[in-house]
């Protein structure tokens, strides 16, 4: 009986849909694209990783349905109001006689993609917390292959890769708050450090930022937890010309920079973004200051003003021009919601409450110089969220288990 406990239940949910997120995976590497043109293309080579998205998103809503009665728990609900009225704004969007988009349609898909999953994860991860940690392992080994894979794609097929870096990079620290969740803290720290490495591949500011986050939170408790084998093999790696390869990034990096500077046009424009985005929404009239212009306004805004169909790299902003005040108050009450939960996460699970912490951190911060809330690579706050929330369940009844058995007692 003991043995049969401990055995990974195939059919849970959880498991069903990482098998197709990995076949996603897969699918998208092999998918052909068009690294000289737009970064998306939805043409027919794409059917295959459009197919398993929308049986994801299927599936998903399934099981949010399931659960329906539960939906307003927090701090999950929070999540659903956002979609929701994301779906609304565009959908009165289109009644007001703008024409179709397929991009812009994909771009609710992409917040549906992992907000829907959050009530699949969070109901079904409780019942494998003693293999989360192996299946947490085995994910983030994935992303990581996944994230290394489209880079090596990208730098082979894309002369612009060579100057600005390669874009798919940029999604690597949405894994980082999963590596800090990892009770074998020795193998974290391989994946913090493998995940370092891509982010300086990448030659990517944001990744590069956003990954010296978890410092400020573990600092020298991350490479504390390495053996002496471990440092041997850094060294060897160093030997081999780890740094000098790295070093090749760094510079295009430096190089990006000078550009930057020499263009006036620091952090690749995102100054003049904000300052356009913001000004045009603070001198909106009442309606459109309040609702926001719809989705795929920013883009239409700053290919007028400034010449680029572009987001305004800032989360926020892009929120707050396309769904107005209502939406960013919307919007920010997640994140209110996730503070206000850290209360439960300390008291019933008090080992990943800095990771916990860090992650809300990361992506608030994110928000800032950076889109911040839609994208296939969110999936990895997903599987936090569902984890942290499973495990605060699963220990909350171990809890009241113990204390029952001991008034028994």
């Amino acid at each position: 009986m003991e043995r049969k406990s401990i055995k990974l239940n195939y059919r849970n949910p959880v498991i069903i849909y990482l098998v197709l997120l990995f076949a996603y995976y897969i699918a998208y590497i092999l998918t052909p694209v068009d690294y000289s043109g737009s970064s998306e293309n939805y043409s027919a080579s794409r059917i295959g990783p459009q197919l398993l998205s929308m049986i994801m998103i299927g599936y998903s809503t399934f099981h949010l349905l399931k659960d329906f009665r539960n939906i307003r728990r927090q701090p999950l609900f929070s999540f659903i109001i956002f979609l929701i009225y994301t779906i609304v704004s565009y959908m009165l969007l289109l009644l007001s006689g703008a024409p179709f988009s397929l991009y812009f349609f994909s771009n609710i898909l992409k917040i549906g993609f992992w907000i829907l999953p959050l009530y699949l994860f969070s109901n079904h991860f409780k019942y494998i917390i003693p293999q989360s940690n192996k299946i947490l392992q085995t994910f983030i080994l994935v992303y990581l292959c996944y994230i290394a894979t489209l880079m090596t794609l990208q730098y082979g097929h894309s002369e612009e890769a060579e100057i600005t870096g390669a874009g798919n990079g940029g999604a690597i620290f949405y894994i980082s708050p999963l590596i800090f969740v990892i009770q074998n803290k020795r193998i974290s720290s391989w994946f913090y450090l493998i995940a370092v490495a891509l982010a300086i591949i990448s030659a990517k500011r944001t990744p590069i930022l956003l990954m010296t986050i978890p410092l400020l939170f573990f600092g020298t408790s991350i490479f504390k937890k390495l053996k002496v084998k471990d440092y041997i093999i850094i060294f060897t790696l160093i030997l081999g010309g780890a740094i000098s390869f790295l070093s090749k990034f760094t510079n295009m990096l430096l190089e990006r920079n000078q550009i930057d500077a020499a263009s006036g046009a620091y952090g690749s424009g995102r100054a003049s973004f904000y300052q356009i985005v913001f000004e045009n929404w603070f001198n909106a009239d009442i309606f459109h200051f309040l609702f926001g212009f719809g989705i795929g306004a920013v883009n239409q805004l700053l290919l007028t003003k400034f010449g680029i169909a572009i987001s305004a790299h800032s989360g926020f902003l892009d929120i707050l021009y396309s769904y107005g005040l209502i939406g960013i108050i919307i919007y920010l009450s997640i994140f209110c919601a996730l503070w206000k939960y850290r209360n439960k996460v300390k008291k019933f699970a008090p080992s990943i409450y800095k990771p916990y912490i860090m992650f809300i951190c990361i992506w608030f911060f994110q928000n800032f110089i950076i889109h911040g809330f839609a994208g296939p690579q969110f999936i990895c706050y997903t599987i936090f969220i569902g984890y942290v929330i499973s495990k605060v369940n699963y220990n909350k009844n171990l809890y009241i288990v113990r204390f029952n058995k001991r008034l028994n007692f």
